[in-house]
């Protein structure tokens, strides 16, 4: 046997070692010359021929199998039993005397101390009454060699590799002829120190979570989030929410709903929620709480007038429409929507015809969210104007949407 003795290998030390190289100082991997490896094998299968037991490609027990025969035949097979390596050896196998040891319990180290204490030239004898454990990650023991391929796949926990297995694994894993990797292909990286990512212009080096955590802490964030810096934010409770005068806490949706389930009913006497009425209900003309649709006022207004409503000829439905009853008084019945009118913003509103006598009045309805209201100015035959009237403050009055309906001759 020797030390690896190619110009490749680390000769700092008292022997000749192994090393992986290292790309970025250019110093290469130590070679595994053919006199190093033909002098590994060749000692391994003297031991194996010495075990008289043959040896077979792709078994991983014959040197310990070689290793156990020749200690069986130098000192025997019979004796005294050695289960601890701790506790004395009571029998040397001198004068017949002999020693039989268990292997069951030991892992590799204590097989290794349990053989130097023993003398292979003992006339005694020596029983080897199991073979060793395999090694895991929490237990020395024998050790199965991988193959290059099953180095380079990189999914084997039972095998060792070695150093052919490692540079196989490296040239199919790395283009070594990259000395950085970029944003396109794989290879080594330099790691960027912590002042290099406080600076932020590196573009070749990699950053750690120490860099990470020294880039995140180097950022002030304002102490509060505002209309126009956004920051840190405090939720708001439900009662905030309800309340509805906090400007520097977010609303969760649990606060919304709690806002909106608050909110009073409409009334007579002030604005609110309100529910709309079913058809039934408009017709039965007894609810006093809830709102008309278009559907459910003319569905009310055929049960009342029957028939001759329903044929009447001056009637034009949708969005924006007008009823002309026959009968007494001619009453001409007009609905329309008007959207997105500015706050505090006035828009004429053109009724679908203009009625021929004189228009009584138009009841307005605001269907989107906003603290304005609308209100009727110059009402004439013909048309008539809708203000968006801010309410409180400009600040919480937006553009709104108004359903309105006008009755008159």
């Amino acid at each position: 046997m020797h030390y690896i003795d190619h110009s490749t290998a680390d000769t700092d030390g008292a022997n000749s070692q192994f090393t992986e190289g290292d790309v970025n100082t250019q110093i290469a991997a130590t070679i595994a010359t053919g006199p190093w490896l033909n002098d590994v094998q060749n000692n391994i299968m003297k031991v194996c021929e010495a075990g008289g037991l043959g040896t077979t490609k792709g078994e991983s027990s014959d040197l310990l199998n070689a290793i156990t025969q020749i200690a069986t035949n130098q000192i025997g097979a019979q004796g005294n039993r050695v289960d601890n390596v701790n506790s004395p050896l009571t029998g040397n196998g001198s004068g017949g005397d002999a020693l039989d040891i268990d292997f069951n319990t030991m892992d590799g180290t204590d097989v290794i101390s349990i053989i130097g204490k023993l003398s292979l030239n003992s006339p005694g004898m020596v029983t080897l009454t199991a073979a060793l454990k395999q090694a895991t990650t929490e237990l020395n023991g024998t050790v199965e060699l991988a193959t290059n391929a099953e180095a380079v796949l990189g999914t084997d926990t039972e095998r060792a590799v070695t150093p052919s297995g490692v540079l196989a694994a490296i040239l199919a894993n790395f283009d070594l002829s990259v000395p950085y990797s970029t944003d396109e292909l794989r290879g080594v990286v330099e790691l960027a120190t912590v002042d290099e990512v406080l600076n932020g212009t590196d573009t070749e080096r990699a950053v750690t979570p120490e860099g990470v955590k020294a880039a995140i802490d180097a950022v002030p964030l304002p102490e509060n989030s505002t209309f126009i810096l956004s920051g840190l934010v405090e939720l708001a409770t439900n009662d905030e929410a309800v309340l509805g005068t906090d400007t520097e806490r977010a609303v969760t949706p649990s606060g919304t709903k709690a806002a909106i389930d608050s909110q009073p009913s409409s009334t007579t006497g002030g604005r609110g929620l309100v529910e709309l009425a079913t058809n039934s209900e408009a017709a039965a003309g007894t609810d006093t709480s809830r709102a008309l649709t278009p559907a459910g006022f003319i569905y009310a207004l055929s049960q009342v007038f029957g028939t001759q409503f329903k044929n009447a000829q001056t009637w034009s439905g949708g969005a924006h429409g007008y009823l002309a009853l026959p009968g007494p008084g001619n009453l001409v019945f007009q609905w329309g929507r008007s959207n997105g009118i500015s706050n505090n913003g006035t828009a004429t509103i053109n009724f679908p015809i203009s009625f021929p006598s004189a228009c009584f009045g138009v009841q307005l309805a605001r269907i989107t969210e906003g603290n304005n209201s609308g209100n009727v100015r110059n009402l004439s035959r013909s048309n008539f104007g809708l203000r968006n009237r801010p309410h409180y403050s400009d600040s919480n009055s937006t553009a709104n949407d108004y359903f309105w309906f006008a009755i008159g001759v």
